[in-house]
């Protein structure tokens, strides 16, 4: 496999431009790798068009399809690393490069390092905890200038984390980072100081601090940056962890959201995550007064965060004042009425609103018929439930709601749904826009009696333009799997994920062979005791095991596009 010239190839990743990346695939078409440029191009398009554009999701279809034929060599790692193509949504590579080396070790990162660089487009490197040593021989290596990004965390105890950032902030001008996932162990401020002013983290385009002390005033020697700063995302954690909520001095008093919300301070972000951060009581309303925050942010992610009312009625202001496309906020305990009824009416105007994450938030029936009755809705194309609470009214209103027929995506994992919600599920969503649902877990007291249901939903008009599916810890059995096989009207589907189905062999086998799904390509079957790497189930002609459980068909691949 031949890379790219080396400038070509690091443009690529360090510009925040897609001009180079585009230009590296019209070099891989001149050098016989068109399969590659085709997939660069795809994922410059996609990133380009936004996040849940309804013309983004053939384009990641698209995108699986390329993957799935195995002409991909950059899908390949090199042998004892991993490193991984991801999907190009939510949160891989936006140029189509494998997103980043994951070394065993440091040991064989320095062994090896020098190959993989020649024969791996890889451009950023994953490390766990690292001592100062170890972070100096990293940058002062003969190929440091050829690293676009590091995910790292110092090490904690005997000035190691003083020592680590004083390395870290001396890095040689050879070095330009776009990229830095850093975990501090009992951040201070004077840490975020020493970052802000280091000369070498001006190239940054992405910055992830894990560990950030309360109160966060030490953003403000980033925000000094003015227009100088490069900054398009930002995520602080408060604890290594981002899902665990700790509490304490806030993070982010009136005087800190002040230095991160100043007009001028980050004038490239597109995307705000806070993790596991306390909040003072009038945090969002001081971003709410006067001119307008963040000019070009498209994306707020809120996880584990624990707000008051007033809290949730501030940031629907604020939301209406920055008019996000993903709004994220899940994982913060209960989600009560009284809260979501805040957050919404507050949140006066979402146009170009697409994706809308409420998972872990455990939303109630009546808030979620609070929800779907909110206009703010009629542009979302992917909707986040996970883990709330439906009956069958609620359902109802969700299937049923002028505001939820632009839906591409809908997550409603770890709901039970008896025989009438599902019922009530497949009478709804008339235009059929579904392209993805996702089940489950479903612990049924007796599955035969809600059979009936899952095929009615699998043959209505709501799930007809379905191109993928994932079914978890819902007990089909074999019976259920031969009805799925027999029965399902689902001429779209591509992609199948069953997880922890009670699956058997002839069931399995059933399915394979089913002509109910002409253009099923990817099956992927976890915890299935039936499929291993050597025996196991006899597959059907046409099927073929890439990886335990993942099993594609080429033949059925839908090559319209391609």
């Amino acid at each position: 496999m031949l890379l790219p010239p080396e400038p070509l190839l690091l443009a690529a990743h360090r510009d925040p431009d897609p001009t180079a990346a585009l230009a590296t695939a019209d070099w891989l078409d001149e050098h016989d790798q068109s399969d590659q440029a085709k997939y660069v191009r795809i994922c410059c398009q996609f990133h380009d068009l936004g996040r849940g554009e309804p013309a983004g999701y053939a384009l990641l279809d698209e995108a699986d399809r390329l993957l799935g034929q195995g002409r991909l060599d950059w899908a390949r790692p090199p042998r004892g690393f991993i490193s991984t193509l991801p999907p190009i949504e939510p949160l891989g590579s936006p140029r189509g490069f494998p997103e980043a080396i994951i070394a065993p070790s440091f040991t064989d990162l320095l062994h090896e390092a020098e190959r993989l660089f020649d024969h791996w487009p890889a451009r950023m490197i994953r490390l766990s905890t690292i001592a100062p040593d170890q972070i100096r021989t990293l940058l002062q290596s003969q190929w440091a200038g050829r690293i676009c990004g590091l995910t790292m965390g110092l090490r904690p105890g005997a000035n190691q984390t003083e020592q680590g950032l004083d390395v870290l902030t001396s890095i040689p001008d050879r070095v330009q980072l776009a990229y830095l996932d850093l975990t501090i162990p009992h951040g201070s401020d004077a840490d975020l100081h020493r970052l802000a002013q280091w000369e070498g983290g001006h190239s940054l385009r992405h910055l992830s601090l894990k560990g950030v002390p309360a109160p966060l005033h030490g953003m403000a020697a980033f925000a000094e940056r003015g227009e100088g700063s490069m900054l398009e995302k930002i995520e602080l954690s408060g604890n290594r962890f981002p899902f665990v909520s700790t509490p304490g001095v806030p993070h982010l008093d009136r005087n800190a959201v002040a230095r991160l919300g100043n007009p001028q301070a980050f004038p490239r972000l597109k995307n705000l995550t806070l993790n596991n951060l306390s909040l003072a009581t009038d945090a969002f309303r001081s971003l709410t007064n006067g001119e307008s925050r963040f000019p070009q942010l498209k994306e707020i992610h809120l996880n584990a965060l624990r707000l008051t009312t007033e809290q949730y009625r501030d940031l629907g202001e604020l939301c209406s004042q920055i008019r996000p496309r993903v709004f994220d906020l899940s994982w913060p305990g209960s989600l009560e009425d009284g809260n979501i009824d805040a957050l919404l009416d507050a949140w006066s105007s979402a146009p170009g609103l697409r994706e809308l994450w409420f998972g872990g938030c455990r939303l109630s029936p009546r808030a979620i018929r609070k929800l779907v009755s909110w206009n703010g809705l009629r542009d979302v194309t992917w909707l986040d439930l996970n883990q709330s609470s439906l009956d069958v009214p609620s359902i109802r209103a969700l299937a049923e709601s002028e505001y939820t027929q632009s839906l591409h995506r809908l997550d409603l994992s770890g709901i039970t749904l008896k025989a009438a919600e599902l019922d009530a599920l497949a009478n709804g969503f008339s235009r059929s826009t579904l392209r993805q649902l996702a089940f489950g877990p479903h612990p049924l007291a007796d599955t035969r009696a809600v059979y009936p249901a899952w095929l009615k939903l699998f043959r209505s008009p709501a799930t007809r333009g379905l191109h993928r599916l994932h079914l978890t810890q819902i007990p089909l059995g074999e019976n259920g799997l031969r009805q799925f096989a027999d029965r399902a009207d689902l001429p779209e589907l591509e992609q199948l994920t069953l997880a922890d189905i009670s699956d058997t062999p002839l069931g399995l086998d059933r399915l394979m062979r089913s002509d109910r799904f002409p253009r099923l390509w990817k099956l992927n079957i976890n915890g299935s005791p039936h499929l291993k790497r050597d025996g196991g189930v006899p597959l059907p002609p046409g099927w073929f095991q890439i990886e335990v459980g993942m099993l594609i068909r080429p033949e059925s691949m839908p090559m319209d596009s391609l």
